[in-house]
């Protein structure tokens, strides 16, 4: 999640899971303890962790540092492989068919929590961008949107806006701030009547 979004006010990552553990209670409490001790480990700030069940699963969203959202969503991978028990089936022993699990992705078993840490630090190594993050910091202060994609960043909206390559971030004094503004967005969401409100705002 590259912004605000329903569970948190910033950037962080989400991961739903199915099968028997998503209704385990005991599994979806190691599934925030998991999550949170890598955070913390990490010396990210608070991760604010939300658990939603529904029907058919249960998601949990975590709050994570915007340049580093691949790492966190490696993190919640590996959080809930953890403590849904899916290692108690002996995956490292070749055991089960690591293609019937119940995700994506099966990390390495690895019970050394210091190597666990280890082992993200350096993933999250490869995403931090220190010029980015000040250019960020930088649009917060000058109340400007700051968009970010895999390969271009953009501060303000509209034709009050300005991109880069990701490769090629401008210092903080040579944006040309007085250029650019922002655009007064209104976000209409709900079940019913998105387009009659939406048509009676424009009219």
């Amino acid at each position: 999640m590259t912004g605000p979004n329903r569970y948190f006010a910033n950037t962080g990552a989400v991961l739903e899971a199915f099968g028997f553990s998503a209704h385990d209670a005991r599994a979806l409490e190691r599934w925030c303890k998991a999550v949170i001790s890598v955070c913390v480990a990490l010396s990210w700030d608070d991760p604010q962790p939300v658990v939603q069940r529904h029907a058919n699963g249960t998601l949990l969203a975590f709050a994570a540092p915007p340049d580093q959202l691949f790492t966190a969503t490696e993190i919640n991978e590996w959080a809930w492989e953890q403590a849904s028990g899916i290692f108690s089936l002996d995956i490292a022993a070749n055991q089960i068919d690591v293609d019937g699990a119940p995700f994506d992705q099966v990390h390495n078993f690895e019970t050394d929590f210091a190597n666990i840490v280890a082992a993200f630090e350096a993933r999250a190594a490869t995403e931090i961008n220190p010029a980015l993050a000040a250019l960020r910091a930088a649009a917060d202060a000058h109340d400007l949107p700051c968009m970010v994609d895999d390969s271009h960043v953009s501060i303000g909206a509209g034709s009050g806006s300005q991109t880069w390559p990701l490769t090629e971030l401008p210092s903080i004094e040579s944006v040309l701030w007085q250029t650019l503004h922002n655009i007064p967005v209104a976000l209409v969401t709900g079940s019913n009547g998105k387009t009659t409100v939406v048509r009676l705002l424009a009219a």
